[in-house]
């Protein structure tokens, strides 16, 4: 089962594991210590992030220091902070595809009540941008990334 959550489509799974999601990719960045804090308080590891971590132990799979140095949000918080983003999306997506109703309600036109659900997914990027000092151009990759995660489930 797919769940529409965050803006992105995404397995059910994986929206119920995410905190591990975002481990993952932090440690990906150069970042361990959000996996090591979930692995001292978990008793166990979901099954789809097991190869992983198994992989991390081994040491099979390394971060990606050139990447992580090239970062622009902290590592731990990227893949969250697109999340919080995304949600904000999803409820724009929602209203973009209820615009007809919304403008009849309302007496708006359509293509208004549409503009204007244009107009409030940009001050959202804006606002975010503001708030984490990056570039609108920062956030849709963070987005574009997790749209991956999602596309490549349950690969990890």
């Amino acid at each position: 089962m797919r769940v529409k959550n965050f803006g992105i489509t995404m397995p059910r799974e994986m929206h119920d594991t995410q905190e591990w999601l975002f481990a993952i990719d932090a440690f990906d960045y150069a970042d361990p210590e959000p996996l090591a804090e979930l692995l001292e308080q978990e008793s166990s590891i979901p099954k789809p992030y097991r190869k992983a971590v198994a992989d991390i132990v081994r040491g099979e799979r390394k971060p990606n220091k050139r990447a992580a140095a090239k970062l622009k949000l902290p590592a731990r918080d990227r893949l969250s902070i697109g999340a919080e983003l995304s949600i904000g999306m999803g409820v724009i997506d929602i209203l973009k595809n209820t615009v007809e109703r919304i403008g009849d309600r309302k007496g708006i036109e359509p293509i208004e009540a549409l503009r204007m659900c244009e107009e409030e997914a940009a001050a959202l990027f804006d606002e975010y941008a503001e708030m984490h000092g990056v570039s609108i151009e920062t956030l849709e990759n963070v987005l574009r990334d997790l749209r991956k995660k999602a596309e490549n489930w349950p690969n990890v």
